[in-house]
């Protein structure tokens, strides 16, 4: 019973190390917040998207052979295009960004979303 204890404890322990990155942050996959990106200094949205979760970028799963297109990019609600939509937003205005999977993304804003949507939420008192 104690070996059972032990093993359970270690794949805690683990879980919990991997879940969390080296700055002991609970690393979020879907989403960049505002210490992420006062961390990343400065450049356009999409240079803190490939520096930070490229994945988002990727066309990935049987879908990526049936439909062209990328990413769809939205201002919280706005549609602004595709992952090019991000070179134009400087992350000194960004607050947060968030990637929805095809699921999330159809559910949200309606069918078309193959490869998912990144939101953006920027300070409006930035330019």
């Amino acid at each position: 019973m104690s070996r059972y204890l032990i093993l359970a404890c270690l794949v805690l322990a683990t879980a919990a190390c991997a879940s969390t990155g080296s700055s002991g942050k609970r690393v979020a996959r879907d989403l960049i917040d505002e210490e992420d990106i006062r961390n990343a200094g400065g450049g356009s949205a999409l240079d803190l998207v490939k520096n930070l979760r490229p994945n988002w970028l990727a066309k990935r799963g049987p879908q990526s052979l049936h439909y062209e297109g990328d990413v769809v990019v939205y201002l919280v609600t706005a549609r602004m295009g595709g992952p090019e939509a991000l070179k134009e937003i400087p992350v000194s205005s960004l607050t947060s960004l968030r990637f929805l999977d095809m699921a999330k993304a159809n559910y949200r804003f309606g069918p078309g979303h193959p490869y998912g949507a990144i939101i953006v939420s920027t300070d409006p008192t930035v330019k």
